[in-house]
Formats: C-alpha cells, structure tokens, sequence
C-alpha cells in the first residue's frame, strides 16, 4: 500500500473516531461546567502524565519493531499486558498518597480518585499499546470504528445520567470506566480480530533488551514533551481561581482537536518511516502539510479573532467567558505543534528519537523560565503566551534537524503552492 493510502484510511477512521471524541467532550463541559470539567480534566491530566512515567512509551517500540516485522506482535502484545497490570498494582498503593500529601483529600477522595487514576491508567495504556499494534498493521478502520461507536454509547450514557439520575459524581466516575473499557475492547479485538487463532507468545530476553531500550529514549522525549505541553496547568492551578483553570484548559483542548489532524497523519508517518518504504513521498508529504497549516491557521486565527468569543459560549455555555484570550494566543503555538508532530513522527521511524528529546528539553527550560518570571503578573494570557513561545523554539530546532537529514530550503515550508491542494484533494477522494 503506498504511503498516500495509508494515509487516507488513517484520516477517515481516526477522524471519525476524534469527531466523536471531541463530541463528548463538549457534553461533559456543559454538563459539568467550568469547573467542573476543569477538575475532571485537571485530574487526567496528572493521571495522563502518570501514563507517561510509568507506561515507558512502549507503544512507540511496538510500532518500531512490529512495522519492521523484527519482532512478533503476539511477544509483543503479552508485553503490554503485563506491563500494564503492574502499573496499576503499583498505582493502586502509591496514589492515595500523592491525593493526601499534595492534593490536600481526606481518605474518602483519596480513595476514589485512586479508583479513578487506576481505571484511566489501566485503560489508556492497553489502549496505546493495542493501536501501536493495529497501526503497525495499516488498520486504522477496526479500532477506530469501535471507538467511534464506544464514544456514541458514552454520550448516550452522559445524557442518561445528567437528565435522569442527575448526579454529577457518576457523570464523572463513568468517565474513567469509559477509559477501561476502550482499552479492553482493543485488546480483544487484536487478539480475535489481527492474531485470529495464533496464540500468544512469551518473549524472550533479546526482544525485552530491544523493547525496553528503544523504549526508553522515546519515553525521555515524551515525557519532557509531556511537561512542555502540561506543565502551565500547574501554575494556572496554583495562581488563578477554579474557573479561570477550566477555561484555560477547555482552551488548550481545544487547540488539542487541532493537533488530532497532525496526530492521524503521524500515525501513518512513524511505521512507514520504521519500514523504510515510501521515503521520498513521506518528506513531500511533510513539507506540503506544512504549507497547507499554514494558510489553515491564518483562516482560524482570523476568525476566532472576530467570531471566537460568540462561538465559545454557544458551543460550552456561559462559564466559559474567558476562554477567548488563551484560545486566541495558543492557536501560533498549536501551529507550530502541529508541524513539530509530523517531523518528530519522521525523527521516531528513522531511530533519531535524540533530536525529540533535545528540542522538547530546550522548550521545557523556556516554559519553565518564562512562567516562574511572570509569576507577579500571572494571569492565563500569560500562560498561553509562555506555552506559545515554548512550543515555537521546539519547532524551530526540530526544523533545523531535519533540515540536516532531508535538503530543502526555507520557502519549501511556507511558500504557497496550488499543488498542495490538488496532491490534498487526490489524497483523500482517490479510491
């Protein structure tokens, strides 16, 4: 299959499924509120960063190794399982901890937000590891269908829940369950589904020397992409009040619904790039996407410019009145992410995982520098705009890098092209 219909399947079925993801994610916040939803949302992220330390990045040596076919996915997929279950073991007596220590929670919360971290944890990680697996295989429809359809059972469940039993608690606890069963119904489905009636197989201690290595340097690299990424929720958190933290984040997710187009294409970026087929078109590729975010952005920002604030408060409701200034100044930094994303695909297929790691390390210093320094005029404007510097050095160096592996000059990302359109339109209406 060339790498343009690899890349077609994985924009249709995981567009399909982000639609529906990004669905339920609005019904949660006009259920829940500002803050509401920005608690629900605060917690995963510290249980997502969880997922992050603990899960090792796995995922990106499953992709890595099964799109090479240098090793099995039935060793490979008892390796996530495993892996998966001690984590949440381990989480299960760790959390109540950081929940009474750092968050303050009396053993009641304590516990339940234990519930909640193990649930998500559990279920995130199989996810990743199974999609890994089905992506490593060029099917992008068999997950994505059932997660799709998933999120249209949850919204059902939300709807049922808020008008009928109109308890909050259960809004929020059936969210984390939801997570668990993704994951769940993922593995299932690879195991019946991509191994049939191949059974399982134990690695051996070479395949976990190759796992566990290329695993680690990605890890590194996501995790200081992680904080890059999340660490301004902290520091909205601990200066500004519960709304203005809900707000924040319900921005920042919503720049995340930009990233999801990126994200689908890097899918098909990073095995393609692992099997080294398609190399030419894989670059072209890159560099025309470039070129279309960017005109796509200038259109956005143009109109969340004029139509944003309007356009918030229909779509969340009334307690989300100062969304518009964090949106309006993440949007140049969610540009340059979503370009940092289709070249750290490329870096990860080519084993040059190091040049994430660096240019996410030199991003973290500047997020980290900028927000300590603003603390006396803190505010989520200044936070946005910290995150939006910080993501530009990232991209900056990640461009340099690759400038170094692929030859091309600089008006290759940024001069228009009508020709990106057309190679667009072929790409994705081709059968």
């Amino acid at each position: 299959m060339s790498f343009d219909n690899h890349l077609r399947q994985s924009l249709i079925w995981r567009g399909f499924y982000f639609l529906t993801l990004f669905t339920s994610n609005v019904v949660l916040s006009r259920f829940l509120l500002a803050s509401g939803s920005g608690m629900l949302f605060y917690f995963s992220t510290i249980f997502s960063l969880v997922v992050v330390v603990f899960g090792l990045s796995l995922e990106s040596a499953f992709t890595y190794y099964a799109s090479s076919n240098a090793i099995e996915d039935r060793k490979l997929l008892p390796i996530g399982i495993f892996w998966s279950l001690a984590i949440t073991l381990v989480l299960y007596f760790l959390l109540p901890y950081y929940f009474s220590r750092f968050e303050k929670c009396d053993s009641y919360h304590s516990l339940l937000y234990t519930q909640y971290g193990c649930l998500y944890t559990l279920g995130i990680l199989l996810t990743n590891y199974s999609l890994a697996l089905f992506y490593s295989k060029g099917d992008y429809y068999l997950p994505n269908m059932a997660m799709g359809l998933l999120n249209v059972l949850f919204i059902a469940a939300l709807f049922y829940l808020h008008f009928t039993i109109k308890n909050n608690e259960l809004v929020m606890r059936s969210y984390f369950i939801y997570n668990l069963s993704q994951g769940l119904l993922l593995l299932l489905l690879y195991k019946f589904f991509v191994l049939h009636k191949k059974p399982l197989k134990l690695p051996h201690k070479a395949n976990l020397q190759q796992v566990f290595k290329f695993a680690l340097t990605c890890f590194l690299a996501n995790l200081v992409f992680f904080l890059v990424y999340r660490i301004d929720f902290w520091f909205v958190k601990s200066n500004c009040n519960a709304s203005d933290l809900g707000n924040y984040i319900q921005a920042s997710k919503l720049g995340q619904m930009f990233l999801i187009i990126p994200q689908i294409i890097a899918s098909a970026i990073f095995p393609q790039t692992a099997t080294g087929n398609n190399a030419d078109g894989i670059v072209a590729a890159i560099k025309a996407l470039s070129r279309i975010l960017l005109q796509f952005f200038m259109v956005i920002i143009i109109l969340t410019g004029i139509l944003g604030k309007a356009i918030f408060l229909l779509l969340f409701g009334a307690s989300f009145n100062t969304m518009y200034w964090p949106m309006l100044l993440l949007l140049p930094g969610i540009f340059f992410l979503c370009n940092l994303t289709l070249i750290a695909a490329y870096f990860g297929g080519k084993g040059k995982v190091k040049h994430n790691l660096t240019g996410a390390s030199i991003a973290l210093v500047v997020v980290l520098l900028g927000n300590i320094l603003m603390l006396k005029h803190y505010g989520i404007g200044i936070a946005a705009i910290v995150s939006t510097i910080g993501y530009g050095v990232n991209y900056l160096y990640a461009i340099l890098q690759f400038r170094k592996h692929e030859s091309y000059s600089w008006m290759e990302f940024i001069k228009w092209n009508k020709e990106d359109w057309n190679w667009l339109i072929k790409m994705l209406w081709n059968r």
